[in-house]
């Protein structure tokens, strides 16, 4: 059995509930826009979480690839908002 960091763990289930929520905030606003525009926020607000999770992976000495995903996150929820 292969064990991961358990910051390898956190950056995939991140990565997996950010991909859930953006399906579903698409999916509500192709059925229901209105619904989108008062709680699409929360899919924005998502972004908070990823700047801290980017400043534990930069402290763990993460790669790169690793500690830039949730900045880059960041910055996309900054602009969306």
């Amino acid at each position: 059995m292969i064990v991961q960091p358990s910051s390898r763990a956190l950056f995939t289930g991140f990565a997996f509930l950010f991909q859930v929520c953006l399906l579903a905030n698409f999916s509500v606003r192709r059925w229901r826009p209105a619904l989108e525009r008062r709680y699409g926020w929360l899919v924005y607000a998502l972004s908070l979480p990823a700047l801290l999770l980017s400043a534990v992976f930069l402290a763990d000495g993460e790669p790169s690839i690793i500690w830039a995903g949730p900045l880059v996150l960041f910055a996309w929820g900054g602009f969306g908002y």
